[in-house]
């Protein structure tokens, strides 16, 4: 057996073992990142609907409340312990 033939013979298993192999690879990693854009378009298209909505639609006394906040239940400014002024002598 020359050179030539076995070249040949590992051509042949290159090209029946290898090249399916390669282009499987490929292929499966094409449709990981269809995939990936796929579920980021819908979150996108998901974010979209939710910012495109009227937020004081679905208000709940609660939930207003809620924003509010006990540091906004009045108009004036509270005044906490470790912050009051001091006056100087």
């Amino acid at each position: 057996m020359d050179a030539w033939q076995k070249l040949d013979i590992a051509s042949k298993v290159f090209a029946a073992i290898l090249v399916p192999l390669a282009v499987a690879y490929v292929g499966n990693q094409v449709a990981v990142a269809n995939k990936q854009r796929d579920s980021k378009t819908k979150f996108v298209e998901i974010a979209a609907a939710i910012l495109s909505k009227d937020p004081t639609a679905n208000k709940t006394p609660e939930s207003t409340n809620f924003e509010r906040g006990p540091w906004r239940s009045s108009t004036s400014i509270p005044e906490f312990p470790c912050c009051r002024t001091r006056k100087r002598r």
